[in-house]
């Protein structure tokens, strides 16, 4: 393998070995003694700048996105013909505050994905968005508001108007990134007409297809909040603590086969719950068939017996620090159709019901079951016709069906306390439990399942295409496909309603008398000229006779005083769900989705079951996944722990620019690109920041010494003419390129800075510039050999700008407008950039190079510290197999490549393997012009030098 030159800077840290050698070589020509001959030299000259100083930067950044017109590059690019389309479909970030990290990596990652394709010659379709809607943004509009009491019209306003406000920042924030797009009106937003109409229709045709309907079911409720959420709207507190309880219930009821050894005792079922508030709803205990239960007695008292299953007999007797006796064992199907007592309603008879989800791995091997409050208690009581008892309104406070003088009380505060108190004779056990917990993301308090009325999305109808429409779906790791089809295969019913004002209105009216919703094509066509009419808050000013269409077979069916209209809004995934529907419309499909991990159970689902309900298929062929920006303890940035560092700040700094320096769009741009790895989080680390600083400057400092030496080059085909160290470098660029399109087709864009820096650092600083700087100063102007050596420099600029260009734009536009081989005004993006890499196929240098760079090592550890190899000739003993590769290398390239005065090469028969070297001072004179070794007589110019000389 050839060996890497990893190169340490004597200066400052981002300076390259070959940088210094530059300025050192620059400082030996200057000197009095050879004055004479620096104007005949070819030394670099450009005026691009080799530092920007930071309180610049934000200057530099706009000049560059106003001069190479970044505001239009993207209608630009829409008219270019014959292009096959990209489309990168934008998930709606959230318009509820000041953009954050989270934005700009997923803004950039965007961008650079579709830059890249650009540069590859397609049509870009990029339409960004903004979700409007929901509670956080309401929230903050009432917390903005000064008043009290705010009608629904005037909380919409306020919302609205926040939402507006933040968009616009948003925007101006993404513009200034570079994010290619059409800012002024090519975006959507959830709150236009448009889009709500859209919305409307497609509620409608769901609807039609039963899709969508309208139950009762216990879904997750945040009392905070007063609304339903859905279960990308949560987050788990896993240090929650509960209160957990082994209770008992009295049986009414026992089997024949259990009275012989039961006698005159009172038997009690128990059971464990961690959710004690729920006891006053409970309508039924479950058990599970194929478990065997046990009747047991306590060694302190056995006047009573209990039923419990028989391998939970164990922990019971652990948590209650009591022995146990065992009556009886049977199998559960004996407890089918026994009863027993609710210690709140002591009339009640309630049953025992089989449930194969019963298990005994927590608990004891009995459930209490409120089908009020959870999915699989729903499920079990619809099963065998249990009316559902709702305890607890939409304030979390206990009703009057919950008995016990609990009405109106907190059902995790003093209602708890109350309820504990009253049920206590028969608590058996009782203990803090910690565990993971639903909080309401927005709020931070914990949520409950509540039943209520509300809409739902029927997923159980379209799971299975659903999970069958991802086999099509390509994503980046295999830990992406398996947490999204998990997510999906466990996801219950989808509750599309939400208890809100700041949303779009489910488009339904509802019968009076029955409560019956209506819904109907025609209901919806009136809606949404309604709604283009009187505009998005149509459904609260409108009166309620207007909402009834005119001259229509619902105008005949329906009468003012025998209908209400709705006061549910729809859930805001539902929103941002139905995007695709608005942006490609029915026919289109999205080659990519990007977005956070937090998507997974969000925007990613809601997409792909609504686009799939509509049109049974995915709305994208392709998802990428992101982690979270997280602080340098890995702790997900927010503003609740106080480490949250903003991208403005990043680019333009902080008031002390000392402690929080300006970094500028390009190292904010690199961060993103260069710690983006699939799911991992993303580091944001003072240390983080200065490490991608330092990337670019590398990368600036050595596009300023293309740029300086490219000053006169006049593009050619110098194939004919090449050097060893050409080939080899542009074959190096052609393995480069192959690499790193790779790299980009993936999305591995951490891969493709880590190869830009390898290469910089390696192949061209420390071994193709540094080796070539005395063709590129000393050789004529026009030669053949400096002409080979600028076409191999043109050819590094080309492919770096090619590969940096989609991560940072600004720079890449700052070099292509020194770059003095461009055609006159044009920007690097509305250009084409063929780069020609099939003339770049010289395979069989690789070997040839690994060897002289074996020999110019071994030169390295022999030659005395006195003695410098340019003093030297090298003569090159070596056997058959390494003689025939030396032989037929022109001397030329071996002095370019070696550095020594003369470089000789002999075979040695007795040699089965390698080369020896053989190093003698040489003959040769110092030349004063290309300060080598060359000249054949004392105070003379080499025979080079002199003609160069001869011809300026």
């Amino acid at each position: 393998m050839m060996k890497e030159f990893i190169l340490k800077s004597p200066t400052r840290s981002f300076r390259c070995q070959f940088t210094h050698r530059v300025y050192r070589y620059f400082s030996k020509i200057s000197t009095t003694k050879s004055k004479k001959y620096s104007h005949t030299l070819n030394l670099p000259s450009t005026k691009f700048q080799n530092w920007v100083k930071q309180e610049e930067r934000a200057q530099l950044d706009q000049y560059i996105y106003e001069k190479y017109n970044f505001a239009d590059l993207y209608k630009l690019q829409r008219n270019f013909p014959s292009r096959p389309e990209f489309i990168l479909h934008d998930g709606p970030p959230y318009a509820n505050g000041d953009v954050h990290m989270g934005h700009a990596v997923n803004k950039i990652l965007k961008d650079i994905i579709n830059r890249r394709k650009l540069l590859d010659g397609f049509k870009i379709h990029y339409v960004p968005g903004w979700d409007c809607h929901g509670l956080p943004i309401e929230l903050k509009a009432v917390e903005s508001n000064s008043q009290s009491g705010l009608t629904a019209v005037e909380i919409r306003k306020t919302a609205r108007k926040f939402a507006e406000g933040t968009i616009k920042k948003q925007k101006k924030c993404f513009k200034s990134w570079g994010v290619m797009a059409d800012w002024e009106s090519g975006c959507y937003s959830t709150f236009n007409k448009a889009y709500t109409q859209n919305q409307f229709h497609l509620f409608y045709a769901l609807h039609e297809k039963g899709l969508i309907y309208r139950g009762l079911k216990p879904i997750y409720w945040s009392p905070s909040s007063r609304t339903a959420l859905a279960e990308a709207e949560l987050e788990y507190n896993n240090a929650h603590e509960s209160t957990s309880i082994f209770f008992r219930w009295r049986l009414n009821s026992i089997p024949e086969m259990m009275r012989s050894v039961i006698g005159s005792r009172t038997v009690f079922a128990i059971t464990w719950t961690t959710t004690p508030w729920t006891l006053p709803s409970n309508a039924a205990i479950a058990f599970n068939p194929a478990i065997d239960y046990s009747l047991i007695t306590f060694s302190d008292d056995s006047s009573d017996a209990y039923l419990v299953a028989s391998s939970s007999i164990k922990n019971l007797e652990e948590k209650l620090n009591k022995l146990c006796s065992i009556l009886a064992q049977f199998s559960g199907v004996n407890l089918s159709g026994l009863t027993y007592q609710h210690p709140l309603k002591l009339d009640s008879v309630q049953p025992l019901l089989g449930a194969n989800f019963v298990s005994t791995d927590k608990g004891t091997g009995l459930v209490h079951i409120a089908p009020a409050h959870g999915p699989e208690d729903f499920l079990l009581g619809l099963k065998n016709n249990i009316s559902i008892s709702n305890i607890v309104d939409e304030r979390g406070l206990y009703t009057a069906e919950a008995g016990g003088n609990l009405e109106g009380m907190n059902i995790f505060c003093e209602g708890k306390k109350k309820l504990m108190e009253i049920l206590r004779p028969d608590i058996l056990f009782e203990e803090p439990f910690i565990h993971s917990y639903p909080y309401d993301w927005r709020t931070k308090e914990p949520v409950i399942f509540r039943a209520s009325h509300q809409w739902f999305i029927d997923t159980e109808k379209i799971k299975d295409d659903a999970l069958k429409s991802l086999e099509n779906v390509s994503m980046a790791g295999v830990s992406t496909i398996k947490e999204l089809k998990t997510r999906l295969e466990q996801r219950p019913y989808w509750c599309i309603s939400r208890q809100r004002v700041w949303g779009a209105p489910i488009p339904v009216l509802y019968n009076v008398s029955t409560n019956e919703p209506i819904v109907s094509k025609s209901l919806i066509e009136h809606f949404c000229f309604l709604l283009d009419k009187f505009g998005p808050d149509f459904w609260w000013t409108v009166p309620l006779a207007e909402l009834i269409p005119k001259n229509s077979e619902d105008s005949i069916m329906m009468r003012e005083n025998e209908i209400k209209r709705g006061e549910d809004i729809l859930d805001i995934w539902f929103d941002s769900g139905i995007s695709w529907s608005c942006v490609l419309g029915n026919d289109k499909t999205a080659d990519l989705y990007l977005e956070g991990v937090d998507q997974l159970t969000g925007w990613f689902q809601s997409s792909l079951l609504t686009s799939v309900a509509v049109r049974k298929k995915a709305p994208y062929k392709s998802i990428f996944v992101h982690g979270y920006a997280v602080d340098q303890n890995m702790q997900k940035m927010s503003k609740s722990l106080g480490n949250v560092i903003s991208p403005v700040d990043i680019v333009a700094g902080g008031k002390d620019l000392k402690s929080q320096p300006a970094y500028g769009i390009d190292v904010l741009r690199w961060w993103a690109a260069a710690h983006t790895v699939f799911h991992s989080s993303i580091p944001v680390t003072s240390t983080v920041l200065t490490s991608s600083k330092d990337d670019l400057q590398k990368i600036r400092l050595i596009m300023k010494f293309l740029l300086g030496a490219l000053n006169n080059y006049s593009p050619c085909d110098s194939g004919g003419s090449l050097f060893l160290l050409d080939k080899y470098m542009l074959n190096c660029l052609r393995e480069f390129l192959t690499q790193v399109n790779s790299f980009y087709l993936n999305y591995q864009f951490n891969l493709v800075c880590q190869a830009v820096t390898k290469l910089i650092t390696n192949e061209v600083s420390s071994l193709y510039c540094h080796l070539t700087k005395d063709r590129l100063y000393c050789d004529g102007k026009d030669s053949v050999s400096r002409q080979a050596c600028q076409y191999t420099m043109a050819a590094i600029l080309k492919t770096l700008l090619f590969t940096i260009g989609p991560i940072v734009p600004h720079l890449t536009e700052e070099v292509y407008s020194h770059f003095t081989a461009k055609k006159a005004g044009s920007s690097y993006f509305s250009s084409d950039h063929n780069l020609g890499i099939e003339k770049w196929c010289y395979p069989e240098t690789k070997e040839t190079i690994e060897l002289l760079l074996k020999v110019k090592d071994d030169v390295s550890s022999k030659l005395p510290p006195s003695k410098r190899i340019s003093e030297c000739d090298l003569s090159v003993v070596a056997s058959s197999q390494v003689y025939n590769i030396l032989q037929v290398i022109n001397k030329s390239d071996m002095i370019e490549l070696l550095q020594a005065a003369n470089v000789s090469v002999a075979q040695d028969a007795s040699l089965k393997e390698g080369f020896h070297l053989e190093m003698d001072s040489t003959s040769n004179h110092f030349c004063e012009r290309c300060r080598l070794y060359a000249s054949t007589s004392a105070d003379s110019l080499c025979q080079r030098c002199t003609q160069v000389l001869q011809s300026i």
